[in-house]
């Protein structure tokens, strides 16, 4: 299996100086899916920029300062980090982030959102991360059985949006071969709208790990 960790780090290592520059700043939305891990803390050098977030729980748009930085994932209580590893954070951009759990071993997802510029008419664009292991074949649903999105699977992470149609009605995530949605949840997809769709938990899980669909809004 590919390393999300591996490309990100490979993509956006950068030699340089460490210092901020205080006058600019960008935002980063930070999601903990890694199942059964403690809380994380998520700090830029040794500054927390997220302190202790636990799992399912997404912190969205959080303002940091850009610049270059030492980036590193603390689990609970730990002085030594689980994952680092130093960027570049540009001024006045977006960026997404989440450990998850990579086939029995924590990993992290980094990266700077590219959003569409514009999108079309009546539609609304829409990105999908699977984090729940072994999940193949999504769809993603409303109540009336449309489907506007098909073939997610686990980890095949990418940074593009797809365009899509608009609904005012509930929606469901099902996995092919299963009768029973993974979760549902009411959620107008309204035009012009540009959504990350995350997928945290585990098949058959239950309480903070039962499968469940969280929407960011990028507008």
């Amino acid at each position: 299996m590919k390393h999300p960790l591996i490309v990100m780090i490979a993509l956006l290592v950068i030699s340089g100086c460490k210092k901020a520059d205080n006058n600019f700043h960008a935002r980063i939305s930070f999601l903990n899916g890694a199942i059964g891990a403690e809380p994380f803390t998520f700090k830029f050098n040794d500054d927390v920029a997220i302190s202790k977030d636990s799992f399912g729980v997404l912190k969205s748009f959080t303002t940091v300062p850009s610049g270059t930085f030492k980036i590193g994932f603390f689990r609970g209580t730990t002085a030594t980090a689980d994952f680092s590893f130093t960027t570049n954070i540009e001024s006045a951009r977006d960026y997404t982030c989440f450990p998850f759990d990579s086939v029995g071993k924590y990993t992290v997802f980094f990266q700077k959102d590219v959003l569409p510029e514009t999108v079309t008419e009546n539609k609304c664009a829409l990105r999908f991360f699977s984090l729940i292991p072994k999940s193949t074949g999504l769809s993603l649903q409303n109540d009336t059985g449309k489907v506007f999105m098909s073939g997610k699977s686990f980890a095949t992470f990418s940074n593009s949006f797809d365009e899509m149609d608009t609904t005012s009605r509930m929606i469901k995530l099902k996995m092919s071969g299963t009768v029973a949605a993974l979760d549902s949840i009411s959620k107008p997809l309204v035009a012009g709208k540009i959504y990350t769709l995350f997928l945290t938990g585990s098949i058959g899980g239950t309480g903070v790990q039962k499968p469940k669909l969280i929407f960011l809004e990028h507008n």
